[in-house]
């Protein structure tokens, strides 16, 4: 498995997965199809990693759908497009999304790094090894 820091992606890369994450999910909701992956797809996106994609309603900032895959067992790109797609179809909280209500949404996407176990000698160490917002809780 390739190592990789959040540092390694450039803001336009980043810019990239958003874009490429709404375009998946306007594509699947206009036209029930999946797009293809991109030929412009940058490098980092080829390997393999997790990803979430969130979607909100736009002013409210209100959740309108996230689903993703924590295991980095598809590179990013084909996660990418699953999670979008997923996100915006296929969440049991709501029902699936028309292309009025992605017109009025953002996306967000989220790239994990691989999960690992959190080390204590003492389950009560947990508090202190724990952040909320920082070790994926």
């Amino acid at each position: 498995m390739t190592e990789f820091s959040f540092e390694s992606f450039t803001n336009e890369e980043g810019r990239w997965l958003v874009r490429t994450a709404r375009r998946a999910a306007e594509t699947f909701v206009e036209k029930g199809e999946r797009i293809p992956i991109p030929d412009d797809t940058p490098a980092i996106a080829k390997q393999k990693m997790g990803v979430f994609v969130t979607i909100k309603k736009y002013p409210s900032d209100e959740l309108r759908g996230c689903i993703g895959r924590p295991e980095p067992s598809q590179t990013l790109i084909e996660a990418l497009i699953d999670s979008a797609i997923d996100s915006a179809t296929r969440d049991p909280r709501f029902e699936p999304m028309t292309s009025k209500e992605l017109e009025e949404s953002t996306f967000e996407v989220s790239v994990l790094s691989p999960p690992l176990p959190v080390q204590v000698k003492n389950p009560l160490e947990y508090k202190n090894k724990i952040v909320i917002g920082g070790t994926g809780l």
